[in-house]
């Protein structure tokens, strides 16, 4: 498992609003009471296979790395959250910057997987 080295509650609130079910509506995994259930049913019907072949971290990590969810993508956009949210500063070094890049998608996938856990979706 990914050790989580940031703050959780920008992480999460960032993932929770990311979760869009518009578009899904026939698709058998579709549900709206509960965002992190459809994101989990939807997930395991795109990448079920990947997590028995890869395991779940890198299945997960391909997922939200293409864009399954309407996270934050371009590096403007993640470093700017970086900012707002404290985990680099206004004039953060280049190999800062490279650094928090590097691992927003693995911070996501940690962060998700946290989630997922706590909501009684993985063991």
């Amino acid at each position: 498992m990914m050790k989580m080295t940031y703050r959780t509650m920008n992480w999460e609130k960032h993932l929770l609003n990311a979760i869009e079910t518009q578009g899904f509506e026939n698709c058998n995994y579709y549900q709206t009471e509960n965002p992190l259930k459809f994101a989990y049913d939807r997930f395991m019907s795109e990448k079920g296979w990947q997590v028995k072949r890869e395991g779940m971290e890198k299945a997960l990590n391909d997922w939200l790395s293409g864009l399954a969810l309407n996270v934050a993508f371009n590096n403007h956009e993640i470093l700017t959250l970086g900012k707002e949210w404290g985990e680099i500063n206004e004039t953060p070094s280049e190999s800062r910057e490279d650094y928090f890049l590097n691992h927003w998608f693995n911070n996501l996938t940690a962060t998700l997987i946290n989630l997922w856990k706590k909501e009684g979706l993985l063991a």
